[in-house]
């Protein structure tokens, strides 16, 4: 039996912590603009959301896909512009239906510099059989930005088993994809409420 519990929690956060939507409409409840998904299909599904802002969410999915390992491209947001050495928190939702079938979720930074080079890219790999399926999870991955880094990408993607030529089909639901940028220590009190099921 799934039960829910809200947590609020007491935490600290920067005078100067500013939130900024990974897409102009991060919270999806009235569309996807912002991202591009080339080799998935990507849904507005405005009749699924989070629960924490509206109904919508970015659906993206590959169906009878001839998997032979590897990784396969997601969700990519469009450039945000960073500062070197700041650090980055990127969070939000994640929904993994029953009938989705890959291995991992990957969560990326690609870092670049301002001439659009590549620097470097750190990830979050979220093994699909340690999350509770048709339910809405929560992630976060904080990071720091390179030395030359100016420009960052987000992306999301799939990766896939590496035992042989199978169909599968891969689906995956975002949701409230929220970039935070830590730039001093000066805190202030807040309260934030995390929900989590059971």
């Amino acid at each position: 039996m799934k039960r829910s519990v809200v947590y609020l929690l007491f935490t600290l956060f920067s005078a100067n912590v500013y939130s900024q939507s990974i897409a102009p409409d991060g919270d999806f409840d009235a569309d996807i603009v912002g991202w591009h998904c080339g080799s998935v299909n990507p849904v507005w599904r405005s009749d699924e959301g989070s629960g924490l802002s509206g109904n919508g969410s970015l659906q993206i999915s590959r169906e009878n896909f001839i998997s032979n390992g590897g990784e396969l491209g997601g969700g990519t947001c469009d450039w945000v512009d960073v500062t070197p050495m700041n650090d980055y928190k990127f969070d939000g939702f994640f929904k993994l239906p029953t009938d989705s079938e890959f291995e991992n979720i990957s969560i990326d930074y690609y870092w670049f510099t301002e001439a659009e080079d590549f620097i470097s890219v750190d990830s979050l790999t979220i093994p699909t059989n340690s999350v509770t399926r048709d339910v809405w999870t929560s992630f976060e991955l904080t990071k720091t930005a390179p030395m030359d880094a100016t420009k960052l990408a987000i992306s999301l993607t799939f990766q896939f088993y590496a035992n042989g030529q199978n169909e599968v089909s891969a689906f995956l639901l975002w949701d409230d994809l929220y970039l935070s940028n830590f730039i001093d220590e000066i805190f202030t009190n807040g309260f934030e409420q995390i929900t989590k099921t059971y």
